[in-house]
């Protein structure tokens, strides 16, 4: 009798001891969900609750710079040379500037100027080729007049008393390459004068942390212009810009806000992935000091412990328990450690079940 009492009673020791010091603790690993926000903050001086503290400054600046990084271009030209024209003709013919002389394989040449050839007579006079390039290079040549009627014709010599040469010539010109290589030595040195001078008109607002600077305008100029023949050029670039300098916390509170009130029921914000964050100037009011900034954000989202109930965990064993849990949507895995080792079943108590979401 003494030994069953003995038994009952040490059964129901070892079930108050259960009840009271059994714990669990069951940790989830949830599925990273991604989400994405659009919005407008405002930046202002005087910063209203849904604001962000900041101001809005403006500067101009301009650089100059001359270049001798010219580039040598070919060119077809046309040829050049002179020629003696004799007559005997009993009566002086007057050829016109760009009257026509060819070749007797028809390469056409004209020449420069007016001139009369007098009766029985002769005279010199400067041609060119009709078109650019090295074919009109000919050499010692002779020339008929074609312009002249064959009776006419056929009283003039027309021979080279100057070898006609050329067709080619390489120039120095002002080339699209060159002045964007200045270019971009050029642009460091105005965006260094530019963030100077931003920095300068901030002050005190310099040191909220975030900053955008944005160009209002750019322009540039190349004198001479770019197909020019020159031996050196300048570029000058000129440059606006406005400014914006804010509270970097306060726009990653915001940001941190706008993500979490797109996310369902069941899910909170983990992470704001900073790289994908991206902020430009929608609008800015200098008087006021005032700019609107458009705002695109992207961050992670995990299950929150409200999407769980230790309740529905009480009194089950642990593979039951982790099968429960796996079924529900956004978990990756779950596992569950019980105390005292011995214990089957996670406690009847939610209290000392411990859930841990990571």
């Amino acid at each position: 009798m003494v030994g069953l009492f003995a038994l009952l009673a040490g059964g129901l020791l070892a079930l108050v001891f259960y009840v009271v010091f059994a714990r669990a603790t069951v940790i989830v690993m949830s599925k990273p969900e991604s989400v994405e926000v659009e919005f407008i903050v405002d930046v202002a001086k005087q910063a209203a609750p849904d604001e962000i503290a900041g101001g809005v400054v403006t500067a101009s600046e301009s650089v100059e710079k001359a270049s001798a990084s010219v580039s040598l271009v070919s060119l077809d030209t046309p040829a050049e040379g002179r020629v003696n024209i004799v007559s005997s003709l009993a009566r002086a013919q007057t050829l016109l500037a760009t009257t026509r002389l060819a070749t007797a394989d028809n390469r056409l040449f004209r020449t420069r100027e007016t001139v009369t050839v007098p009766a029985f007579g002769q005279v010199q006079v400067d041609i060119y080729a009709a078109e650019p390039g090295l074919d009109g290079a000919v050499g010692q040549a002779s020339f008929v007049i074609p312009g002249l009627n064959d009776d006419t014709r056929r009283h003039f010599a027309v021979k080279t008393v100057a070898p006609v040469s050329g067709g080619k010539k390489e120039i120095k010109v002002v080339t699209a390459e060159a002045a964007s290589v200045l270019e971009s030595a050029l642009k460091e040195e105005l965006s260094r004068k530019l963030d100077t001078k931003l920095d300068a008109a901030a002050g005190a607002q310099g040191q909220f942390g975030g900053r955008l600077i944005t160009l209002e305008s750019n322009d540039r100029t190349v004198v001479p212009p770019i197909g020019s023949e020159a031996e050196n050029f300048n570029l000058t670039l000129s440059a606006r810009a406005v400014g914006v300098f804010y509270d970097q916390a306060q726009l990653l509170t915001a940001i941190r806000r706008e993500l979490s009130a797109k996310l369902p029921a069941g899910r909170r914000l983990s992470e704001v992935l900073d790289a994908e964050t991206a902020v430009a100037l929608e609008k800015a009011d200098l008087p006021s000091g005032r700019a609107n900034l458009r705002v695109r954000a992207k961050g992670l989202s995990v299950l929150a412990p409200s999407a769980f109930s230790a309740d529905k965990l009480t009194g089950i064993t642990a593979e039951a328990a982790k099968r429960y849990l796996e079924k529900i949507d956004g978990v990756a895995s779950a596992s569950v450690t019980i105390r005292p080792f011995w214990a089957s079943r996670l406690p009847s108590v939610a209290r000392n079940i411990r859930v841990e979401i990571r």
